[in-house]
């Protein structure tokens, strides 16, 4: 008789397929790969982004679940990988049973996927580690496919097309308390990828940022215990990994978890180098010192606009004066730093973009993202103009905009919006006679494969930055 595997996870292809010289390992779906181990279930994982469709068409294993992770934690996706969906789903066929795929998408448009891709079965709603478990223990796949309340399935149209706001959600780091879903790097050809590798050790976030779909599909913030987040650096330092970049939306949301973090690494005298996502409201200087003793070389900050009353019309509640404080103590630790900005946030104008790029001059820092505004499944701003109307595409039915911000305006360029990319154009010369270089293409990146940043180097980009650099 055939042997059956449970799972086989599988991380979605860009359309093209994303630079190779930034990809790091897709720690979201490997964390779903690995919760499944967890509870004794078997997994497989390959990632399609990295290594393209040659090893799926390879599979010749039986699987009782083929899931496919799409624009699920890390927001790197585009519409444009929906293009071969059909391939994906027409080979999963032959190896699985049933096909579900995990994400934004397919939560806030599930019956639109369905109707697409007929291979399809079904779309999990929301956080899929704890769905795909419940799947698996009930020993009857089919009916638990047709009758979860996280699942729209081809034969259940009674679960809501878009994940509720949640206010009590489960915190998935404390359901297997010993080990937590540390995600498993035996399952995928980790030193395939650049030299910095990825946590994510909480989810959710207590801010609320019109732009970001965060609060709404992941609900309150939740984080994994200090010790937990030390298992998971030990782990990843078995591989030999040095450099190590925390993708938690918010890793500063609990202070005083980051302080006992570094207390651990500390006490038991762990040597390597990382980074982080932090909002400037959590840090201060104490927490600063903490980070740069232990380690930390480099932060984002999310700030996204200069003038102080359009940053606070989309949630971002601080004051210039206090970035400025914020940044200022972070370089006096010697810690590297990047800001990223959208330009035509609404309530922006040339004059507030001017003031914009006159902030960013001032705070120096030494790699600076500029975007543009890309309306994001679940965000503020997705559920406002999905008010107005279908908001349909040419990638069967999903959204044009849901990507990664970019460097050029994704909705129609009016006068405004014009004025502000002459502006860009302007600022970029400014910021190179400042010795800034300017990244308009992924390509760029790929002068580091072989070497490293100075930590003084300055990168002024519109395109995905790459993780690592200049943190010698």
């Amino acid at each position: 008789m055939e042997s059956k595997f449970d799972c086989l996870i599988l991380n979605a292809p860009n359309v093209p397929r994303s630079e190779q010289s930034i990809l790091i390992e897709p720690v979201d779906a490997l964390t779903i790969a690995t919760y499944v181990q967890h509870f004794g279930y078997s997994s497989a994982f390959i990632d399609l982004d990295r290594f393209g469709l040659a090893p799926l068409k390879a599979e010749t294993r039986r699987f009782s679940l083929g899931v496919l992770v799409y624009d699920y934690y890390i927001p790197l996706h585009t519409a444009s990988a929906a293009k071969i969906f059909i391939d994906i789903f027409l080979k999963l066929r032959e190896v699985s049973e049933f096909i579900l795929i995990v994400g934004k998408v397919s939560s806030y448009l599930p019956k639109n996927m369905l109707s697409k891709f007929p291979e399809l079965y079904g779309c999990v709603i929301g956080e899929a580690e704890p769905v795909i478990v419940d799947i698996l223990k009930s020993g009857n796949i089919s009916n638990s496919l047709n009758s979860h309340s996280s699942i729209v399935s081809r034969k259940n149209d009674e679960t809501p097309s878009s994940p509720p706001r949640q206010k009590h959600v489960p915190n998935i780091y404390e359901m297997i308390p010993k080990s937590g879903p540390i995600a498993n790097r035996a399952l995928c050809r980790i030193h395939d990828y650049i030299d910095v590798h990825s946590i994510i050790s909480s989810r959710g976030c207590s801010g609320a940022c019109k732009f970001c779909s965060t609060p709404q599909y992941w609900g309150p913030w939740r984080g994994a215990s200090p010790e937990l987040v030390l298992a998971e650096i030990n782990h990843l330092k078995s591989f030999d990994i040095n450099k190590i970049i925390f993708l938690d939306d918010s890793f500063s949301d609990d202070p005083e978890r980051v302080s006992a973090i570094c207390e651990l690494i500390k006490r038991r005298r762990i040597d390597f180098v990382w980074g982080c996502l932090c909002r400037i409201e959590d840090v201060s200087k104490d927490l600063l010192f903490d980070m740069a003793s232990t380690g930390c070389k480099w932060i984002h900050f999310g700030i996204e606009h200069g003038v102080k009353d359009v940053r606070m019309s989309i949630g971002k509640r601080f004051t210039n004066r206090r970035i400025l404080e914020i940044i200022g103590l972070a370089k006096s630790f010697g810690i590297r730093l990047r800001t990223s900005w959208i330009l035509d946030l609404p309530g922006a104008t040339p004059d507030t973009v001017r003031e914009t790029f006159k902030f960013i001059k001032e705070l120096g820092t030494q790699e600076t993202k500029l975007h543009f505004l890309a309306v994001r499944p679940g965000s503020f701003f997705y559920r406002e103009k999905n008010k107005e109307h279908s908001f349909k595409s040419k990638h069967y039915g999903l959204l044009d905009e849901i990507s990664i911000h970019t460097g050029r305006p994704n909705n129609k360029v009016n006068d405004n919006n014009k004025k502000i990319v002459e502006l860009l154009s302007k600022f970029r010369l400014e910021m190179a006679e400042q010795g800034y270089q300017w990244v308009d293409n992924v390509k760029f990146w790929r002068r580091f494969n072989d070497c490293d940043a100075s930590p003084d180097e300055r990168f002024l980009s519109t395109v995905v930055t790459r993780y690592g650099l200049g943190w010698s």
